[in-house]
């Protein structure tokens, strides 16, 4: 039986469609998700000495949505 897509969390989400990459309905509901990012992050080449900082903020980040 398949999860809740909606239900789920993003983590729990992203680890469903790795395991299973022929559900299309769990792909497309990743898709959603990620292009209704209200924030979404966009860096310079110059932020390039800041990149430990600001992988540790998305690592941080992608295991509380």
């Amino acid at each position: 039986m398949k999860p809740d897509f909606q239900a789920i969390s993003q983590a729990e989400l992203r680890s469903y469609v790795i395991a299973h990459p022929d559900d299309l309905e769990a792909f497309e509901t990743l898709a959603d998700r990620a292009y209704a990012n209200p924030n979404p992050q966009w860096y310079q080449p110059q932020d390039i000495g800041r990149f430990p900082e600001l992988l540790e903020q998305h690592r941080a980040n992608k295991y509380t949505q």
